[in-house]
């Protein structure tokens, strides 16, 4: 049996109301800090998976029977739901001071907002525009993409933040969405091989 008042807020989605995901903000905070622990205490998907069961606050999330294994032995696993609410308290655990000033702020953009994607865009700083500069062709005629000695110009990597933020807006997405993404990069990731081949 579970005392979460996440999955009384988020679980049950008519329960879900915007005052009163304020009215428990600490509470919310202190669940999604307690589960990040559990998960960072564990490697690996079983691992962490028994050790959220055994917990027992959080067991609640594995609400589907995966396929069984060789063994003929079916696991818990998180249905598309309670995957986007755990990715969701993992974000609310990294960013806990910028939700709890969202909660805390009136007059903050709270209308609507009841479920975590929700929550993710209205205390996620939007990214300032940079004004584009219009091309010009210098003397040189050196080409877009490269500097005056005709060197290509490197974007940077992605950060770390930005990849984990990537993998948890992906763990929100239907199961239907993800598989075309990964359609896509298998797609892609071939062409360049194909591409890497041709140039040997």
């Amino acid at each position: 049996m579970t005392n979460s008042i996440v999955q009384k807020i988020f679980a049950n989605r008519a329960n879900a109301t915007q005052a009163l995901i304020v009215k428990h903000k600490d509470d919310i905070v202190a669940e999604c800090k307690a589960l990040q622990a559990i998960l960072d205490a564990n490697k690996g998907t079983d691992a962490k998976r028994d050790a959220i069961m055994d917990d027992g606050q959080f067991a609640w999330l594995y609400d589907e029977m995966g396929k069984p294994n060789k063994k003929g032995v079916s696991k818990p696993t998180m249905g598309d739901l309670n995957r986007g609410i755990r990715g969701g308290m993992l974000f609310v655990a990294e960013q806990s001071e910028l939700f709890l000033a969202w909660a805390e702020t009136e007059g903050m953009n709270k209308k609507g907002v009841c479920d975590f994607n929700n929550i993710k865009k209205a205390i996620t700083p939007k990214p300032i525009k940079a004004e584009k500069a219009p091309l010009q062709a210098s003397e040189s005629g050196t080409g877009e993409g490269e500097t005056e000695t005709g060197e290509a110009v490197a974007l940077p990597a992605p950060s770390a933040p930005t990849l984990e933020m990537l993998y948890d807006a992906l763990d929100l997405l239907p199961l239907k969405e993800k598989v075309a993404i990964r359609d896509y990069l298998i797609e892609a990731i071939g062409t360049e091989q194909d591409e890497l081949k041709k140039a040997v």
